[in-house]
């Protein structure tokens, strides 16, 4: 069939399609303000017509529905851009640089101005406490109307369920660090819950981008500990059982991280292998890369970071293959994975499978350790 597609202007009557002659389906895509699609006096969201669906019962009585959008993703930008003039103007590289900061509203992207974005951001996180709360749970209460306060920090999508209902998110990679490290480095168990619904897991990992970007950071042998290829041993004069789990304190602890650029990408191992610099972290939210969220060289290697706020997550054996695969990894080259998880979720935390690297060939130059981010840090 035929889609009608309206661009709305300023008044209620600019998108007021009442003439009925256009046997095609009627989409109008408009912002948030009631002005720009007509609000109760828009004809196309009327209920039907009962006398008209009486007198032609095989005609479907005109019912509208609004529902609500997504922003762009980054991927359907670089789709976008070899169609639309204003993207076709910048790489690949500079889209991607832009959606980091902004997030995927197409005026902020064509209309980038960096410094004016941050520094808008940086005003708008004067946060009382509820309101980040609230930002965190994904429950942040927003009214449409004119004299509602616009936030630079949020995004809308649709509900995952319902798409005439709407969600609030978190407006860009850029504005989730700046609010994970101005209210939440210290004080993750307020904003845990069982659930771990709403934002909070892009927040954690957010916040461990700029913390292992800023800076090499130490942690203690009581934070972060190996995940050994081996079978625990039994305590003494006990015989062995079938316990695989073998966690074992790191001696002395260890540093993770350095000063490096953070850059998103589409692919994270592409990017990571053809660059020798070791200045730049890359991360990318590309569901076929599932076991990592970042991912950056060392002098004998790659260091990886998979953020979690669960009690569990997985780290399977052919996940982990996978991986060593997609970086090429040689012979004389180390993979360490390090699964980061707050320190309140530290005591607890395992992988599945619990040993991933027991009795496995061919996985000797790979190590897994998990790590706690302790919550009295400044």
């Amino acid at each position: 069939g035929a889609f009608y597609v309206v661009d709305p202007g300023l008044f209620k009557g600019s998108c007021d399609d009442t003439h009925e002659r256009y046997l095609a389906s009627f989409i109008m895509a408009a912002s948030n303000d009631s002005m720009h699609w007509g609000g109760d006096d828009f004809t196309k969201d009327r209920k039907p017509n009962v006398e008209r669906a009486h007198l032609q019962p095989r005609v479907p009585p005109k019912i509208g529905a609004k529902v609500y959008g997504s922003l762009w993703t980054g991927h359907q930008l670089i789709a976008a851009r070899p169609y639309l003039d204003r993207l076709r103007a910048l790489s690949e590289e500079e889209i991607w640089y832009r959606f980091r900061i902004v997030g995927g509203s197409m005026r902020d992207i064509v209309g980038f101005i960096e410094k004016d974005f941050q520094q808008a951001v940086d005003s708008a996180l004067n946060l009382e406490p509820n309101t980040v709360q609230e930002l965190s749970d994904g429950t942040y209460r927003f009214e449409f109307e004119k004299k509602s306060r616009r936030s630079v920090l949020i995004g809308l999508g649709p509900d995952p369920q319902d798409s005439t209902l709407f969600k609030i998110t978190l407006k860009s990679d850029f504005v989730e660090e700046r609010l994970a490290n101005k209210y939440l480095k210290t004080s993750w168990y307020q904003v845990l819950n069982d659930e771990n619904a709403g934002n909070r897991g892009n927040l954690f990992e957010s916040y461990l981008r700029q913390k292992f970007s800023t800076a090499a950071v130490r942690f203690s042998q009581e934070e972060v500990r190996e995940s050994l290829r081996t079978l625990p041993l039994p305590p003494p004069n006990k015989k062995r059982t079938n316990e695989k789990k073998n966690y074992q304190p790191v001696a002395g602890g260890m540093m993770i991280g350095a000063n490096r650029n953070v850059v998103r990408v589409s692919n994270m191992f592409t990017s990571v292998r053809s660059d020798q610099s070791q200045q730049n972290m890359y991360y990318s939210k590309n569901e076929r890369e599932p076991l990592i969220d970042m991912i950056f060289r060392v002098n004998n290697g790659y260091d990886a970071i998979q953020s979690t706020i669960a009690m569990v997550h997985g780290g399977g054996t052919a996940a982990i293959r996978k991986l060593k695969t997609d970086l090429g990894l040689a012979d004389n080259e180390t993979l360490r994975i390090f699964f980061v998880v707050p320190w309140c979720r530290y005591g607890k935390f395992e992988t599945t499978p619990v040993n991933p690297l027991l009795d496995e060939q061919g996985l000797d130059n790979v190590f897994i350790y998990h790590v706690g981010v302790s919550s009295n840090e400044s």
